[in-house]
């Protein structure tokens, strides 16, 4: 399917670049419609309260475990973490979900105590982006994950669902 067609002034890296920033439009245009029946659709089960949408990071990622979510929301600006820490000895695991603001503070106590199994100091911290808990989660079953981009009223509705309290 042909979007748009863009004039470049350059070649190579450059002309890439501008044919982003050129298409921009024509691409926020195209996922638009789709973003908003998407959001539409949730905020009427909510609404109408039966059962088939839910709101709230917790719930999601649950739902997502027990298979329990066709489509899982979320913005492309949100900035929820999960960061995991691995011990170096025994490969034990501990992660906690949180914001960035939270993060620095978060990985300081999570290695400031020995392994739990084997009483070791050594850890390796990995972070993760929401989105892809999200999508490893979804993966595991049939579940979607739609990621909400352009910005819109649709976006700010989302994004106001997202600053439910994390647990």
């Amino acid at each position: 399917m042909l979007l748009d067609v863009v004039d470049t002034q350059s070649a190579g890296r450059e002309a890439v670049r501008e044919v982003l920033e050129k298409s921009s439009e024509a691409l926020k245009n195209m996922c638009a419609p789709e973003e908003k029946r998407i959001v539409q659709r949730l905020l009427e089960h909510m609404g109408q309260q039966d059962g088939l949408a839910i709101a709230g990071l917790d719930l999601v990622l649950e739902g997502l475990k027990k298979g329990e979510v066709g489509t899982a929301l979320v913005t492309d600006s949100t900035d929820i973490v999960d960061v995991l820490v691995l011990c170096k000895k025994c490969e034990h695991s501990r992660s906690n979900i949180l914001h960035q603001t939270e993060k620095v503070q978060a990985i300081r106590e999570m290695i400031s105590s020995p392994c739990e199994k084997c009483k070791a100091v050594e850890y390796e911290v990995e972070e993760k982006d929401i989105v892809d808990v999200l999508e490893d989660l979804a993966s595991q079953t049939n579940a979607t994950v739609e990621v909400i981009s352009t910005e819109s009223e649709e976006k700010a509705k989302v994004t106001a669902l997202e600053a439910l309290p994390l647990s």
